[in-house]
């Protein structure tokens, strides 16, 4: 009768090892195919115009430092159509 516990598992070893390599390469040329995705730019046809753009957004912030409220927010509000102004030109 031969000793099941003794002999070698040499062949479940392959098997697993080659199981690993094959979804290694699986999911490899899988991640290669979602990276060269957004790799490159696809050009279908060429047109040109020009757009006039009628909406911005812009952020800014001023500040001002006085001893009396009054007096700094007075010189906020000149800050602010001094700006405003400039943005209008």
């Amino acid at each position: 009768m031969a000793d099941v516990g003794k002999q070698p598992w040499y062949g479940v070893a392959a098997i697993l090892s080659l199981g690993l390599v094959v979804s290694a390469l699986i999911g490899g040329r899988a991640l290669e195919k979602m990276r060269s995705v957004t790799d490159g730019v696809t050009v279908k046809g060429v047109a040109e115009k020009e757009i006039t753009a009628d909406l911005a957004t812009w952020r800014g912030q001023i500040t001002h430092r006085a001893t009396d409220l009054a007096v700094g927010y007075n010189e906020l509000q000149k800050q602010f159509a001094t700006i405003i102004n400039f943005l209008l030109q």
